[in-house]
């Protein structure tokens, strides 16, 4: 993958498309390192990140349990690309969430820890960002399944 990402500019101009398939490819490997050089080397070109650069890295970030990383990317998506979070991220967040039983803040945990009125917080966001809840969302609180 890196002799891919080192030779193809001489092919021509990388989109953020292109970017967003690399950045997959590393995310698949489990080298989270090289996905984040990508997303860099992005930015430095001058290549706008949307929405699914963001949902792939905030993915691959939490299902390596990296958090803490997952939601600063949020938080640099949302202020400085002024880019809302769609479903596909917030299950991501909701299932890294999960997988560490952190009960106060994911979806599913509370439902199962039978602390229903936290999930509203979450939930409101979601609606304020104009991301409508869906089955997949609702399918999230099923953590036997993660």
């Amino acid at each position: 993958m890196m002799e891919v990402y080192d030779w193809i500019e001489d092919y021509g101009s990388p989109d953020a498309c292109t970017y967003n398939i690399m950045i997959n490819a590393f995310c698949v490997m489990i080298d989270l390192v090289s996905a984040r050089k990508v997303f860099d080397e992005m930015l430095r070109r001058g290549v706008e990140p949307n929405v699914v650069t963001f949902g792939t890295l905030i993915n691959g970030l939490c299902a390596n349990l990296e958090l803490d990383a997952a939601f600063n990317l949020k938080r640099m998506m949302e202020r400085d690309f002024k880019i809302r979070p769609n479903a596909h991220i917030y299950v991501g967040l909701m299932k890294g969430l999960c997988r560490v039983f952190r009960l106060d803040e994911a979806i599913g945990a509370s439902f199962k820890a039978n602390r229903k009125g936290e999930v509203s917080g979450l939930l409101e966001e979601m609606r304020g960002n104009g991301c409508k809840p869906d089955t997949v969302t609702y399918n999230a609180t099923d953590i036997s399944t993660l």
